[in-house]
């Protein structure tokens, strides 16, 4: 079980019940567990770019007081009073992805990744051209250096494996993923291998823990694959309703108990074991994550972020401000403010898709 502190102190009301889920519950799986991890070809991001894609790749450390911009990454330390925020954007005809990332108030690191891919793909078997993206966020947890490494592998791991078994079957007009298998069950088995990379990173390095959450969407035409694990969310904001959706389920200790009754909401806000995840990526053993399809079809804004925004900002204001922004640029920037202004006392990454 991973542990991930927050920076918020708060006094909680009510004590932790005496009877706790077990330690690492899965859900049941309808299929065997992969026994052999999936094979990810390398990729040539320089060859996937001149294809007219933009992949921006997640943060490499830098120091602190530097641009991030400059380094190919998109992390913005805070500056005491003097912070400027800095979202990447993407366009592609229609869609719109931007995507920020701030140290927050409290912390001297910024343990978060982000990327996004986005493209319009000539299908090589006819002139049909199809919308595709790809957006991803992980919230490292271990430490100074652990937290920040195991994020940026997680990222970068499922950015390989995405493009090679997601963007060029698309490309060459073949189904997402491998013969005989759903694209779900391709998608599954790229988390799984990415969790070994960090666990064998780990090894390699001597580390005793390093993990990280991951919230990731593969965008094919108005189809969302979906594959989440540990507390960051994804969220939607429908055009016809304008109200925001989470679609994905914290894997926290106090969720699990809202699930089975033993907590209310309230005192799952205000409970000690609020940060602590029964999976993420890093976890010795088997993990299941949370794999699933989301129609766009009456999506206007979807949202990745991590528990450093959803945490800090209720949801009603994360609502307001999706509804309110003129795009997706402003939303992020507006959003991070938002939980910089509640008193960002963790690092904060949001990720904004509009469609």
């Amino acid at each position: 079980m991973q542990d991930k502190p927050k920076r918020r102190s708060r006094s909680a009301t009510v004590s932790a019940p005496e009877s706790v889920p077990d330690t690492n519950p899965r859900k049941t799986r309808s299929r065997k567990q992969i026994a052999s991890p999936v094979e990810v070809m390398p990729v040539n991001v320089p060859d996937i770019e001149r294809l007219g894609a933009t992949v921006p790749l997640p943060p490499l450390p830098f120091k602190t007081g530097t641009n991030p911009l400059d380094n190919g990454g998109i992390t913005n330390p805070h500056v005491q009073d003097s912070t400027v925020l800095m979202p990447r954007r993407i366009v592609c005809q229609q869609a719109e992805v931007a995507y920020l990332s701030d140290v927050g108030r409290v912390r001297n690191n910024n343990e978060d990744s982000a990327s996004a891919f986005l493209s319009t793909v000539t299908r090589m078997d006819s002139d049909t051209e199809i919308m595709f993206g790809f957006l991803a966020l992980a919230d490292g947890m271990g430490g100074h250096e652990r937290g920040e490494v195991a994020s940026n592998l997680a990222i970068r791991k499922m950015n390989e494996g995405v493009i090679h078994y997601f963007y060029i079957p698309t490309m060459e007009g073949r189904p997402p993923g491998r013969p005989g298998e759903s694209p779900l069950d391709v998608l599954r088995d790229l988390v799984l291998d990415t969790n070994q990379t960090i666990l064998q990173a780990a090894h390699t390095n001597r580390i005793a823990a390093m993990g990280t959450t991951l919230t990731s969407a593969v965008v094919v035409g108005q189809t969302a694959f979906v594959a989440h694990i540990g507390d960051s969310r994804m969220y939607t904001l429908g055009k016809t309703s304008r109200r925001l959706k989470l679609e994905t389920v914290d894997h926290s200790v106090v969720q699990r108990l809202v699930d089975t009754g033993q907590m209310s909401l309230e005192e799952a806000a205000e409970s000690p074991q609020r940060s602590m995840l029964y999976k993420s990526l890093g976890q010795r053993g088997p993990i299941d994550p949370d794999v699933e399809i989301v129609s766009l079809s009456d999506v206007e804004y979807l949202l990745l972020c991590s528990d450093g925004l959803w945490d800090m900002v209720e949801d009603a204001q994360i609502e307001m401000i999706l509804q309110q922004a003129v795009g997706p640029v402003e939303a992020s920037a507006a959003l991070i403010n938002a939980a910089n202004s509640a008193g960002g006392a963790d690092n904060v990454t949001v990720v904004i898709a509009r469609f």
